[in-house]
């Protein structure tokens, strides 16, 4: 009866000076008996998380704001291909299926399939050395009016980028 005593005492020794946590086996069905809801939120840190076990990481909609992007960090790559083109016309002289400026009309029409009614045009000529005052107009499925101050001249090219925000 005493030699068990003893055993039971010199057990309880080893267990408290730190056979348990030696212990593979004990560590492990220590592990496996806690769960969410006993672990304080907001107290597991990146060390607790062995590498790479964190497979997914959804944000929530409209969580990521302009103030969290770093910046420089968006490119081309990025974004989605409709949403941005960018382009140059010359005078095609191609009767109203391209870029045809005539030199007589204050308002030309830009003809381009990716153009909507949602589009958002910006236009920059170019010809020799003159300045117009020009306005895009009426964004359609295919097309968008340019209208000048004044008559735009046959033989004017143009940049433009579409910018597709719906």
């Amino acid at each position: 009866m005493r030699q068990s005593f003893l055993i039971g005492i010199i057990a309880l020794a080893a267990f408290a000076t730190g056979a348990f946590a030696a212990s593979p086996e004990l560590r492990a069905y220590a592990a496996a008996t806690i769960t969410s809801a006993e672990i304080v939120n907001e107290t597991i840190r990146s060390e607790d998380i062995r590498n790479g076990q964190v497979k997914t990481a959804d944000l929530s909609g409209n969580s990521v704001t302009s103030g969290k992007i770093k910046d420089g960090e968006i490119k081309g790559a990025d974004i989605n291909q409709s949403f941005i083109a960018v382009e140059h016309k010359d005078d095609c002289n191609c009767g109203g299926t391209g870029w045809d400026p005539d030199g007589t009309r204050t308002t030309e029409i830009i003809y381009d399939s990716r153009i909507t009614p949602n589009s958002v045009v910006v236009v920059t000529g170019i010809f020799a050395a003159t300045n117009y005052t020009c306005l895009i107009e009426d964004p359609e499925d295919g097309s968008v009016k340019f209208a000048c101050a004044a008559p735009v001249p046959d033989g004017f090219e143009i940049n433009y980028a579409i910018f597709n925000t719906g």
